[in-house]
C-alpha cells in the first residue's frame, strides 16, 4: 500500500509540474506586443494645450504614430494562444502573455507575445499597434522594432469596402480598427477615415495601407452621407451596411459593419 500511496503521489505531482513546464519553455527572447499609448499621449497633449490647432495636433500623431502604432481592436478567438509566465504590465490582474503562432509578411512561420485575449460583445478582443494595414500584409509596433504579418492570419480584423452602384462588387477595400464607423472618404475614394476619441481628427487609411491622422475639418474629404435603407443582406452578418458620401456629383458608397453591441 505504501508503495502504491509514493506512486500516486509522484503522478499528481508530475501533472501538476507539466504545466509549468510547458509555460517556462517558452522562449523569453519572442517579440513582445504591447498595446499603443498614443491616444493617451494625444489627450494629454490636448489638456495641456487647449488651443493647439487641429493641424499641429495631427502632425504630432503622424510622427508618433510611427514609433507607437496605433490600436487595431482585433478578435483572435481562432488563434490558439499559448499562456506563459511572463508577466504582462500595465494590467491590475496578474495577467500574463500569450504566445501566437502566426505566418510573417515573408510567409514563414512566427510567434509574438500579446496580452491574453479579452471578452468582446461579440467574441473576443486584442489590441495591436498598427502602422501600417495593407491588404497583403501589416505592420505590427513590438519591443523588437516593427514586424510585418500576413494578413491571411486566423486574426479578424474589420473591413470596410468601396462598392459599386449595384452594391455587390468591390473595387477598393481598406483593414480598418473596429468599433467605429467609416466617418468621411477621400475625393479620390482612395482613402478611408474613421472617427477617433479625438474628436478634431480622423485617422485615414489609404489604398496602400499607410496611417495618417487628419483634421476633421480637412477640405479634400467628403464627410456628408447617408445610409441607404436598402441592400443586399448577409445572412451571416446582422450588422452590415452600406453608406453613401456625396459631394456634388461625386458619390462613394462603402459597405461596413455597423459597431457590434
Amino acid at each position: 500500500m505504501k508503495v502504491i500511496s509514493v506512486s500516486f503521489a509522484l503522478i499528481v505531482l508530475c501533472l501538476a509540474v507539466a504545466p509549468n513546464i510547458e509555460a517556462q519553455s517558452v522562449r523569453s527572447d519572442l517579440p513582445r506586443v504591447l498595446p499603443s499609448t498614443l491616444l493617451t499621449e494625444l489627450r494629454e497633449k490636448q489638456e495641456a494645450e487647449p488651443d493647439i490647432a487641429p493641424q499641429r495636433l495631427a502632425d504630432h500623431a503622424n510622427e508618433r504614430l510611427a514609433v507607437l502604432g496605433f490600436n487595431y481592436h482585433i478578435d483572435p478567438c481562432d488563434v490558439e494562444s499559448r499562456k506563459t509566465e511572463f508577466k504582462f504590465p500595465l494590467t491590475e490582474y496578474n495577467e500574463v502573455f500569450h504566445v501566437y503562432p502566426l505566418t510573417g509578411g515573408d510567409g514563414n512561420n512566427m510567434q509574438v507575445m500579446a496580452k491574453e485575449p479579452g471578452d468582446a460583445p461579440c467574441g473576443c478582443s486584442l489590441d495591436l499597434p498598427i502602422t501600417r494595414a495593407a491588404n497583403d500584409q501589416l505592420q505590427i509596433v513590438t519591443d523588437k522594432g516593427s514586424v510585418s504579418i500576413s494578413a491571411k492570419n486566423k486574426f479578424l480584423f474589420e473591413k470596410v469596402e468601396l462598392v459599386d452602384a449595384t452594391l455587390r462588387k468591390t473595387t477598393r477595400s481598406w483593414y480598418v480598427h473596429s468599433g467605429v464607423e467609416p466617418a468621411a472618404v477621400s475625393a479620390d475614394g482612395k482613402t478611408v477615415y474613421m472617427d477617433l476619441e479625438i474628436e478634431s481628427l480622423l485617422i485615414g487609411t489609404s489604398a496602400d495601407g499607410a496611417l495618417r491622422f487628419v483634421p476633421r475639418t480637412s477640405a479634400d474629404i467628403i464627410t456628408k452621407y447617408v445610409d441607404l435603407r436598402r441592400f443586399p443582406k448577409d445572412p451571416d452578418n446582422d450588422y452590415l451596411g452600406f453608406r453613401q458620401f456625396t459631394k456634388g456629383k461625386v458619390k462613394y458608397t462603402l459597405k461596413f459593419s455597423h459597431v457590434c453591441t
